[in-house]
């Protein structure tokens, strides 16, 4: 019998738990991706704890009551029960108001419980962190786009009298130290847990860049054809970086377009 209310007790603990995690990040406004990339795990692993299928860990735990300004032994086991799992006397919160409701049910949220938590240092360096990522990356993809643009339609052109080779030298330089500014960008990115979709994204518009107009001829259709192409296949590519640092979700074009912005929380 022991075993058994041990059992059901330590079940009434895990539902209990995953229940006050919901309500308690539904109080300060934030998303499971935002509490996701707040702790530094995965938006599925913030599901599943808030549904119960899964529990978090002790230093996961400590987080969550920093972040929702509680402790840990409040996650647990709530602010209604006392430390040997007996209910404590009723108090005047807690009393039924006028509609019947009782607790947090009949209670107005206060100002203190629906203000969103403002990020904690590490979290604003990391966010710093990303929003250098993401400028620098959209940076260098423009700019390698117009330049292996450059360099194709150049190499077609007649050359002139006498050639300026120093012209060219400039340009490889140039397409040299964006590309490796690129992959420290996605090196930092794949180190976040990024989708290879994003790489597959860069293959395309490397490829527009670069072998399709030699292949098709550097003509000015051409040239705008895949410069057009190359604009596309790099957007996507920043869109899905841009989603799963700040969101922790892959890319969904569709509900992109209804908030190209960002202004609501995804």
């Amino acid at each position: 019998m022991k075993t058994a209310d041990s059992i059901d007790r330590a079940a009434s603990t895990a539902d209990g738990l995953a229940g006050r995690l919901s309500e308690r990040r539904r109080a300060r406004g934030l998303t499971q991706g935002q509490v996701a990339v707040r702790l530094g795990v995965s938006r599925q692993a913030v599901s599943k704890w808030e549904m119960g299928r899964s529990a978090p860990d002790l230093e996961n735990l400590a987080l969550l009551a920093e972040l929702f300004s509680c402790t840990v032994d409040e996650l647990l086991i709530g602010d209604a029960e006392a430390p040997d799992g007996a209910p404590r006397e009723a108090r005047p919160a807690d009393a039924a108001d006028g509609h019947g409701r009782t607790g947090a049910e009949g209670r107005a949220p206060s100002k203190a419980a629906s203000r969103q938590v403002g990020p904690t240092p590490s979290e604003t360096e990391r966010i710093a962190r990303d929003n250098r990522c993401i400028v620098c990356s959209v940076m260098v993809r423009g700019a390698l786009i117009g330049l292996e643009l450059t360099l194709v339609s150049r190499a077609g052109a007649a050359r002139p009298d006498p050639y300026d080779a120093a012209a060219d030298a400039a340009l490889w330089i140039a397409v040299l130290l964006c590309t490796a500014a690129m992959c420290l960008c996605t090196r930092y990115y794949a180190r976040r847990g990024g989708s290879p979709r994003a790489s597959a994204f860069d293959a395309g518009w490397i490829m527009l860049c670069s072998i399709v107009p030699v292949a098709l001829g550097p003509t000015s259709p051409v040239l705008a054809a895949c410069a057009a192409l190359s604009i596309a296949c790099a957007f996507c590519s920043m869109r899905t970086i841009i989603w799963h640092l700040r969101y922790q979700r892959a890319w969904d074009p569709l509900e992109d377009l209804g908030d190209p912005l960002g202004r609501r929380p995804h």
